[in-house]
């Protein structure tokens, strides 16, 4: 997302800017510098491409005559605001080195040809490297960036590994040399000690990446043979924003609309680690209406920024955590809560205490079912007869991988998918609705036989059976939906009981 100035110009900061070599190479360095304008990025596409640039004077034009005529006919200019003063070094940054992404990796990489020996001959080279690594996790859609050395030896290398749709995949393995000072630049990006290797840190920082402000979030841990690194990449490209996006069948849809028009009540949503949890709150909060309702957030930390909610991060250096921060938020006149977790139950205890008061409150707990969410809320000492009268609907999802399209899926894979046959993912959700019958079930200790076999009668639809629904729309395969849900009968027709598949706690 770009800043945004006071007269409305979308803006950028330079210091903030990974060069793209293709952009640099639409201008020369003397026509930059005579304009005073940065080739930002290069956005490609058919028949006609947008370069990027940026400027002081983004409204002028005479600007804008004088860089047309030094673009090619199929190149059209979009302007961004950036600082002045700025310019000359992101400019010196742009044309220093027009070495490729490719070339920089194949320059710090172990190869057949290339053994271990001395540091390549590239300028600034932790800086150059630390960039063109980002640059292709953005590229490939990763996720996240796992960092780590092999070994003390000193010809072991260093293995650069990317999550892609949710499945760790090796990149890179990089020369034993350059792991001090790559390891060094990524924590002066992310303000964290660089004397310290001995305990875990976290940190974080902001870049301008293919067009768009990337967050990456850094956990460094300390291990036998060095310090380990992962880099969450939070791409606002990934980020969902609507229920439609999610691409939920009609019957849930209509469902949530039905939860969404409830003045009241608490919606919990659970799921393993990066199942997309977050991203389904926020799409039920983008379908309220913000203009009329406070909404606030209270996360761990805030991955989707949004101007329409007021949102916050736990900060335990502040002493603000869940509960803490809760009970404040409670103070500040809120209608609707997301809070990122019930973690306690202490904060479990706050969030009814909202939905008791008339809020509406979202939150997550690990779990693997809808029936294991209410089981895990129950050991945080929640009494049972209150949590079923201020619960209005438990959802549990997984998110999977789909057939790529370009190859149908095949074995062989194509460049589009990388090999593997797979591109993007769905998510899947079942979702069990709170009604006064399942409220009396649970409240008389039934067991989870019971409870899952009115569910069912009431609409109710388990993980394994909508992803066989995604396996015969050719969506994706059982092979995939075996790794997600671990189910050995899904390569059939058969659903299998039900039951089995909704009563497991975590």
């Amino acid at each position: 997302m770009n800043h945004v100035r006071t007269d409305g110009a979308a803006s950028m900061s330079l210091s903030q800017l990974v060069p793209d070599t293709h952009a640099a190479a639409c201008l020369t360095e003397p026509t930059a510098r005579r304009l005073n304008v940065v080739p930002l990025y290069l956005l490609r596409n058919n028949g006609l491409d947008t370069l990027i640039v940026g400027s002081s004077q983004p409204d002028s034009d005479s600007l804008k005559e004088r860089l047309a005529r030094q673009l090619p006919d199929t190149v059209r200019a979009q302007f961004l605001h950036v600082d002045a003063r700025a310019i000359p070094d992101a400019l010196n940054r742009c044309y220093k080195t027009l070495m490729s992404v490719d070339d920089v990796l194949a320059c710090c990489s172990v190869t057949d040809q290339q053994q271990q020996g001395g540091e390549p001959l590239l300028p600034d080279v932790a800086i150059s490297l630390v960039e063109a690594l980002l640059q292709e996790a953005c590229r490939h859609r990763a996720s996240d960036i796992h960092v780590s050395p092999l070994s003390v030896s000193d010809d072991a290398g260093v293995l650069v590994r990317f999550r892609i749709d949710g499945v760790l995949k090796p990149f890179v393995t990089l020369r034993s040399g350059l792991y001090s000072g790559l390891l060094v630049r990524i924590k002066i990006l992310a303000d964290i000690d660089i004397a310290e290797t001995r305990h875990p840190q976290d940190g974080q920082f902001v870049l301008w990446i293919a067009g768009h402000h990337v967050d990456f979030r850094v956990s460094s841990f300390p291990t036998i043979v060095g310090e380990n690194l992962v880099l969450r990449v939070m791409n606002p490209q990934s980020s969902l924003a609507s229920l439609e996006q999610l691409k939920l069948p009609a019957t849930t849809v209509r469902q949530f609309d039905n939860i969404l028009a409830r003045p009241e009540g608490m919606v919990i949503v659970c799921g393993p680690t990066g199942s997309g949890k977050t991203t389904t709150l926020y799409a039920l909060l983008n379908e309220l209406d913000e203009s009329s309702l406070n909404i606030m957030t209270l996360e761990d930390p805030v991955e989707i920024r949004s101007t329409s909610f007021r949102q916050t991060s736990i900060d335990p250096d502040r002493a603000l955590d869940y509960a803490h921060g809760l009970r404040a938020m409670l103070r500040q006149d809120p209608d609707v809560l997301m809070i990122g977790e019930v973690r306690d139950s202490e904060s479990c205890h706050m969030l009814l205490r909202a939905v008791m008061t008339g809020h509406r409150v979202f939150s997550t707990v690990h779990a693997n079912s809808a029936l294991g969410a209410i089981d895990r809320l129950l050991e945080l000492s929640i009494q049972r007869s209150m949590l079923v009268t201020h619960l209005a609907a438990v959802a549990s999802q997984r998110l999977v991988r789909l057939t790529c399209k370009h190859c149908s899926g095949q074995q062989a894979g194509c460049a589009n998918c990388k090999g593997t046959g797979y591109f993007g993912r769905r998510v899947i959700i079942e979702l069990l609705i709170m009604d006064a019958q399942l409220a009396a079930l649970l409240n008389s200790g039934a067991s989870a036989l019971q409870v899952n076999e009115y569910a069912v009668s009431t609409g109710f639809k388990p993980l394994h059976e909508q992803g066989l629904d995604l396996i015969r729309q050719g969506l994706t395969t059982a092979e995939e939906l075996q790794r997600v849900l671990g189910m050995p009968e899904v390569a059939g027709e058969s659903s299998g009981p039900v039951a089995d598949a909704v009563s497991s706690s975590p």
